[in-house]
């Protein structure tokens, strides 16, 4: 589940991981692993799908047009494969991975800065959840 929601499918890994938690019916630093690993994993099939050139997912899943290519295009030109790292924001983080494939940035870096996002990103879930409960 966290491999689609991480990938250009639009799907609510938090609620997923949140229900798992509730349940707890598996040690927390489990789920919390697969979760990284999964949307991560989502975040390089991204990567693959714009290294392979194909803007078309672009225009017809998020509905981008030629100047919001350009202009994920020219944030990513900006400031580097720094960007990837907000790849775990819902909506906007997607197009950045799939454009790290386009630019064909360096697959090491961009996994770098992927997991570390991702990986702050479920951890403060996680944390904040098991806090209120």
């Amino acid at each position: 589940m966290t491999f689609l929601a991480g990938s250009i499918v639009p799907f609510p890994s938090e609620t997923f991981l949140i229900y798992l938690l509730k349940t707890k019916t598996h040690p927390v630093y489990i789920l919390l692993l697969i979760a990284i690993l999964g949307n991560s994993l989502g975040a390089f099939f991204n990567y693959q799908i714009g290294r392979k050139g194909s803007l078309y997912l672009l225009k017809k899943i998020y509905r981008l047009d030629e100047n919001g290519i350009e202009k994920n295009i020219s944030y990513f030109k900006k400031y580097g494969g720094l960007v990837t790292f907000f790849s775990f924001i819902p909506i906007v983080g997607d197009p950045l991975t799939v454009i790290a494939g386009v630019l064909k940035y360096p697959f090491l870096k961009f996994s770098i800065f992927v997991i570390l996002g991702k990986s702050i990103r479920f951890i403060v879930l996680t944390g904040v959840f098991v806090k209120i409960t």
